[in-house]
């Protein structure tokens, strides 16, 4: 019970989250097997750590999968530190595989850019002992706008997203792959950029209101020429 109670606190370790979670959110149904914090570092580069909740996943294939991101980015992981962790004496349950390094291009803080599918692409395909199909991803110093992903579903995952304030600003993120290959995997960074409101300047018939005052002026000054026309001395159609 220790160990599971243990788990629900890791699970909710950045629950600061200041909007409320619904019955069938992903962060109630979706109990992830992998968590990841990254945060950004002053020389411009992400501290990555990763927590890989199944104590017989090895080390030795976090440290491949880790490379694997960084080809995935085009980048390389820097200063790769993986192992197993006890978390209370010599319990083979109470073990935790952690995976701790540097790199370039899986968050920009600036832009609020990041980047979930180069991470989820490197984590699928393990065979099924081993395979990791919840993933817990919290990026630290992110704030939302308009083009923040919050939920995004295909046949090949589902995420959702939750904005966090405390006791920094962040964005976390339950996603449930249901893929077996990498090539299944599509994540955007970002949504589109939003298009502009045009307002329309012309009336219901597509006639331009415009068009219609221009009309009516030209109609009042001819037929004002008209009738001063008439009035011209010599105009016999006025006498009477």
């Amino acid at each position: 019970m220790r160990f599971f109670g243990f788990l629900g606190l890791l699970c909710c370790a950045f629950a600061s989250a200041q909007q409320p979670i619904v019955a069938d959110s992903l962060f109630l149904t979706v109990r992830p097997d992998i968590t990841v914090v990254v945060k950004a570092h002053a020389t411009g580069a992400n501290m990555v750590e990763i927590t890989v909740l199944n104590p017989n996943y090895p080390p030795e294939l976090l440290h491949e999968r880790i490379l694997q991101l960084g080809r995935n980015l085009g980048t390389e992981a820097r200063g790769i530190v993986t192992g197993k962790y006890p978390l209370s004496g010599n319990d083979p349950k109470m073990v935790f595989v952690k995976g701790m390094f540097s790199i370039n291009g899986l968050m920009d803080s600036n832009s609020n850019t990041m980047r979930i599918e180069p991470f989820l692409k490197a984590f699928v395909g393990d065979p099924e002992p081993l395979q990791i199909k919840g993933f817990s991803m919290l990026f630290e110093g992110i704030r939302p706008n308009e083009r923040t992903v919050r939920t995004f579903e295909t046949q090949a995952l589902r995420a959702e997203a939750r904005i966090l304030n405390s006791p920094k600003p962040a964005i976390e993120y339950r996603i449930e792959v249901l893929a077996k290959r990498p090539d299944q995997i599509e994540f955007p960074d970002r949504l589109p950029e939003p298009k502009p409101v045009q307002i329309p300047s012309h009336s219901d018939d597509g006639f331009p209101f415009v068009g219609w005052i221009g009309i009516g002026a030209a109609a009042l000054g001819a037929g004002a020429l008209v009738y001063l026309s008439l009035l011209k001395p010599g105009n016999k159609r006025l006498k009477s």
